[in-house]
């Protein structure tokens, strides 16, 4: 799903997805801040808000974030589709891909960078677009 051109209660939906999914992680409300990239100033008891029906501000950042906390959320059910609870396992368990580190730790310091490292090692279609292996047909003919 593109992030751009949504309508309200398109934004609404997303917005109450991902704030499911960071609630799943059990992150406080300082982290879940942190991790949506809200603008500074969003006080953490504006969060109920976002779980019911106001949509997360009309920000590329944030939205970038939604993306990513949705896409990792449709990884996980790709990877475990008949076990739910290894989804949260996974995203609590040291990951020896990130030095030891759970995937929660890694996106808690690292921000949106943190969260496209995690979707990258779930979905290896998001990696092979981010490792620049994706060229123009003329390119993968070799040039002809």
């Amino acid at each position: 799903m593109s992030m751009e051109n949504l309508n309200d209660e398109e934004r609404i939906a997303v917005t109450r997805t991902a704030m499911a999914i960071v609630d799943s992680w059990k992150l406080t409300g300082e982290q879940i801040l942190f991790v949506l990239g809200l603008p500074e100033g969003t006080r953490t008891r504006q969060l109920a808000k976002f779980r019911d029906n106001t949509p997360f501000p009309d920000d590329p950042e944030v939205m970038a974030r939604a993306n990513h906390i949705l896409h990792i959320a449709e990884a996980l059910v790709t990877a475990f589709p008949k076990n739910p609870p290894m989804r949260h396992l996974w995203m609590q368990k040291p990951n020896r891909r990130f030095r030891r580190k759970t995937p929660i730790q890694v996106i808690l310091e690292r921000g949106r960078e943190g969260l496209s490292q995690v979707r990258a090692e779930l979905d290896c279609t998001y990696m092979w677009d981010q490792s620049g292996s994706v060229r123009g047909d003329s390119q993968a003919a070799g040039g002809r």
